[in-house]
């Protein structure tokens, strides 16, 4: 049997980088804090053990809060929603056994977002989709998710 984890949570570091700072909402340790954020922000060092130590094949990584809907400059979301795709898409092609993603829409600018949408989910080579993105219309179009997927063979990112 195949254990696959869904949606889960991974930071660009050099992303949030780019953003406001956003305060915590929950008060944490700084020890605790450093822990979550180095394991959010690391895919090789403290992800692909963790996965092997609990059984996990594959995860679907999803950029984390703020992502994404904190920029309100649309040209400033756009920009980071490549960045975060890019980064997405080098993550999984480098394991391509072990990762799928969420690719990142910036929905403050529709076109931009579905043309995001294509090139996460575009042919990549002439017979196949790549890196396995999945890209989610749930916040766009309505209140129940609709999903697309196309299987994932491997391809050398960007797109």
């Amino acid at each position: 049997m195949t254990y696959i984890a869904l949606e889960e949570a991974f930071i660009i570091p050099e992303l949030a980088a780019r953003q406001p700072g956003t305060p915590p909402l929950i008060r944490v340790s700084d020890r605790y804090a450093e822990q979550w954020g180095r394991g959010l922000g690391d895919i090789e060092e403290h992800r692909l053990p963790d996965m092997d130590a609990h059984g996990i094949d594959i995860q679907v990584l999803s950029p984390s809060a703020p992502g994404i809907q904190a920029d309100t400059d649309a040209p400033t979301a756009v920009d980071n929603a490549r960045f975060a795709n890019d980064f997405l898409a080098r993550t999984i092609a480098r394991h391509p056994t072990r990762f799928r993603g969420f690719a990142a829409l910036p929905l403050q600018d529709p076109a931009a977002a579905a043309a995001a949408s294509t090139r996460a989910t575009a042919p990549c080579g002439s017979r196949h989709r790549c890196n396995g993105c999945r890209r989610s219309t749930s916040e766009a179009t309505s209140r129940s998710p609709r999903v697309e997927y196309w299987p994932r063979r491997p391809c050398t990112p960007p797109c």
